[in-house]
Parts: C-alpha cells; structure tokens; sequence
C-alpha cells in the first residue's frame, strides 16, 4: 500500500537535514584531497578527486529529488525536485548514469594502485594511454546496456490513465512510476540488463585486489619496507572506501529485494532507501579515518 503521511514527511526532513551536513563533510575531505602535499599521492588525488565529485553529485541528485522506492509495490515516486522535468524513468535512468560513473570512479582507483605495485618487468604493466583506454571501455560497457534496462521498464509501465485501484493514490504525486506485474519478462530484461552493466566490473576489481593482495604478501627486493608499508595501507584503505559505502546500497536495495517475497511494510521500505544518500559521506569517512596525512 501507500506509504503513511508521518513517514513521507520523516523521509522529507531527513533529506532537508542530512543534505547540507553531509555536504559540508564531503566538501571538507575534497578539499583536504585537492590540497593534499603528500608527494606520494601526487597523481593519485587527481582520480581520489574524480570519485569524490561523482559520489557528491550523486547523493545530492537524490536529496534534492528524495525519491521514494517501493519495490514490493513496483512504484517509485518522488517527494522533491526533479530537474528538468524528467519523468520517473528517465530519472532513475539520470541516477544510474551516475552509479555507472561512481562505478568507473572506482575502477580507474583501484586501477592506478594495482599499477603502481607492478614489480619492474611485469607483464601487467600496461602505459598510460592503456589505462585510459581500459577506463573508458568499462564506461562504454555499463552505459551500454543502460538503453536496455530503460526498455525493460517502458514496457511495463502502467500508463497513467490505467493504473488499477490499488495504486490510484499515486495521482496525488508529481512525478511517479507504477509498474505491472503481468509482464515479468519485461522486468527480467531490466535485471539482466543491470547485472550485465555491474558485473563485470565488479569481477575486474575483485580480481585487481586479489592480484594486490598477494603482491603485499611476496617477498620484493625491488621495493623498500617503507614503501611496502605505504603500499599495504593504501591497499587497505581502498578496499575499504569500497566495502563501507556500500552498506548505503546494500541495506536499502537489498530489503527491497526482500520485500516483494516477504511482503514487508510499505513504510519500512521507503525510510531505509534514506540510506542511499549516504555514499558519498561514508565514502569521505573512510578516506578521512583510513589517512594520516588527512587527520594531522
């Protein structure tokens, strides 16, 4: 059913009140990357800033239209301002363009540590313009299949002149999506088309990290203690401005998930997807709390 009217207002004032404090947090860690001195991460900051810029632009695209998802129901509505006019497809499209960029953020990140590890001779070593070109393929890959993710939901999405009674409420909101439950294999499609876009950069950071990880435990005579040392920290940090941000997507889209087999309460639903707009602010978190040179 239809989310309660204190709960719709709680989500509201939540996004009115997170959106400038965690603003403010993000801002102060950008700046302490863009005036970072540390010689170590000369090259480094540049894409650590790439990521923080994409991150806050993603989590202020949802407080300002603080969307609402009701996976049980197939409806999502918004509570705020969606630019441009965008109808509700197009603005999720809008937020999944800008996970596909956090995605490719993080994948150019995790590339550039992997690279400066490559012991001297390495056949993993690839030049500058490669790495480039690996970047913007994966871009190319998860924006690819994002036409056909918006085909699956056009398809079964309920024309606003026919949605049945149980979902007439949504009438009262601006801008909103129903969708039907009579074409499934329309929904299928959306789903395959996401886990098409995410999979394989997920598996190509996996298998990066695990390369990285056993670099740190093989002996070098190549590379310094301190270097080992500075190599193993920001190893570490990494998978960590990975693992904890993403407590902000798993916990929401994964009780949405559970919702429409557990049938859980409509209002539960919409005040845990608050938990989205965390991201960039745990992702800030975790590069503050991870670097010494940013806590001195």
């Amino acid at each position: 059913g239809s989310v309660s009217p204190h709960v719709e207002r709680f989500i509201e004032n939540y996004n009115h009140l997170t959106a400038p404090l965690f603003s403010i947090m993000n801002f102060a860690v950008f700046f302490l990357i863009l005036f970072d001195k540390d010689s170590k991460n000369k090259v480094y900051r540049h894409y650590m800033l790439v990521l923080q810029i994409v991150t806050m632009v993603a989590d202020v695209y949802l407080e300002m239209g603080i969307y609402v998802a009701l996976a049980n129901e197939r409806v999502f509505y918004s509570l705020g301002l969606v630019p441009f006019g965008m109808d509700m497809i197009i603005a999720m499209i809008a937020y999944l363009i800008l996970t596909v960029e956090v995605i490719s953020a993080y994948v150019m990140c995790v590339m550039f540590r992997h690279q400066g590890m490559q012991p001297p001779g390495s056949q993993l070593r690839i030049s500058r313009k490669m790495f480039f070109c690996a970047v913007i393929t994966v871009n190319i890959w998860m924006l690819f299949w994002l036409p056909v993710v918006y085909y699956g939901m056009r398809k079964c999405q309920y024309a606003n002149s026919v949605l049945p009674p149980s979902l007439t409420w949504l009438k009262e909101k601006q801008v909103y999506a129903a969708f039907s439950f009579n074409h499934d294999q329309y929904v299928w499609i959306s789903i395959a088309g996401l886990l098409l876009l995410v999979t394989p950069p997920s598996l190509m950071c996996a298998f990066l990290f695990t390369h990285m990880f056993m670099l740190l435990r093989t002996p070098s005579a190549s590379t310094s203690a301190s270097t080992r040392r500075y190599q193993r920290r920001t190893t570490l940090s990494l998978a960590l401005q990975i693992v904890i941000p993403s407590i902000s997507m798993i916990i929401p889209f994964a009780e949405q998930a559970l919702s429409q087999v557990l049938n859980l309460s409509s209002d539960v639903s919409a005040a845990l997807f608050c938990l989205a707009n965390t991201h960039a602010v745990l992702n800030s978190i975790t590069i503050f709390a991870t670097t010494p040179t940013y806590k001195r």
